[in-house]
C-alpha cells in the first residue's frame, strides 16, 4: 500500500500542491470577485510558508504525548467500511473543529485567532494564516478522532487529511460556482466569506468542513440575507507580529 515509504503527511503536502495548481486557476478563470491579491501578499506568503512549521509542531507535541502516555487506540468500527470510518472521522473532527473555532472568538482566545481573520482579501492563499495556538488547537481533534477513536489505517489517514486540505482551500477561495445546494452539506465559499467580514457577521458560520454544526447550534448566516461588508479585523494594538504569530 506504501511501496515509496511516504507518511500520510506526504500525501496531504502533494494533494496540497496540486490543489494550489487547481485553485490559482479556478480563481484566475472563475472569479468571484475582483481584488488586489498584491494588498496583503508579503503576510499571505509568510503565513503560507509557516503553516508547515506550526502544523508541524503541533502535531508532533500531540504525538508525544500519546506517546508519552502510551495511549492506546480504541479502535471503535474495526472491521467496517473504510467509507465509513472516514465519514465518521471527519463529521466528529469537525466538531470539535467547530467548537474550537468558537472558542477562539472569545476574548480570552482571539488574540490566537486574529491573524487569520486580518487579510483584507479573500482567496486560497489568505487561508493559510494560522498562529502556532490556532494550529496546535485545531491539529488536537484530527489526531485524537483519527488514532484514538477509529485507528485510522494509512489509506484511510491520506484521504481524511486530503479532504482536510480540500476544505481549506475551498472555503477561502475566490471562485463563482452555481451549486448552491453544496452549502446545506459543506460549507462553501460564499458561506465562510460572511465569517471573514467585519462586525458581527465574524461571529456567524464557523464551520470547517460541513454546514451542519452551524445550522444545529444557531450560527448558520445566510451569506444572501446580508449585505456584504469590508473583509479583514484590525490588528490587535500593542500587540507585536511575533505575539500574533505565536497566538498569545
Amino acid at each position: 500500500m506504501n511501496e515509496l515509504n511516504l507518511t500520510y503527511e506526504d500525501v496531504e503536502g502533494i494533494a496540497g500542491a496540486l490543489l494550489a495548481v487547481f485553485f490559482i486557476l479556478i480563481e484566475k478563470f472563475k472569479p468571484a470577485r475582483e481584488m488586489n491579491k498584491m494588498d496583503d501578499f508579503k503576510y499571505d506568503l509568510l503565513g503560507f510558508l509557516l503553516i508547515p512549521v506550526v502544523v508541524g509542531l503541533s502535531r508532533n507535541s500531540i504525538r508525544g504525548v500519546i506517546g508519552y502516555f502510551n495511549i492506546e487506540s480504541m479502535d471503535l468500527l474495526a472491521g467496517y467500511h473504510s467509507g465509513l470510518k472516514i465519514f465518521l472521522s471527519l463529521l466528529i473532527t469537525d466538531l470539535f473543529l467547530y467548537l474550537n473555532h468558537r472558542l477562539m472568538h472569545t476574548d480570552f482566545l482571539w488574540n490566537a485567532h486574529v491573524w487569520h481573520h486580518m487579510p483584507k482579501n479573500l482567496y486560497w492563499f489568505s487561508g493559510f494564516r494560522s498562529s502556532f495556538i490556532h494550529a496546535f488547537m485545531f491539529a488536537i481533534p484530527g489526531i485524537l478522532v483519527g488514532f484514538f477513536l477509529f485507528n485510522l489505517n494509512f489509506t484511510e489517514l491520506c484521504i481524511a487529511y486530503s479532504y482536510g486540505a480540500f476544505a481549506q482551500f475551498f472555503t477561502h477561495a475566490n471562485i463563482k460556482y452555481k451549486l448552491q445546494a453544496l452549502s446545506y452539506i459543506i460549507v462553501t465559499p460564499h458561506m465562510h466569506s460572511v465569517h471573514h467580514q467585519t462586525g458581527d457577521h465574524t461571529h456567524k458560520n464557523f464551520g470547517v468542513m460541513f454546514s451542519c454544526w452551524d445550522r444545529l447550534f444557531g450560527t448558520y448566516l445566510d451569506p444572501d440575507s446580508v449585505e456584504h461588508r469590508q473583509y479583514g479585523s484590525e490588528k490587535p494594538e500593542n500587540v507585536s507580529l511575533i505575539r500574533i504569530l505565536l497566538g498569545i
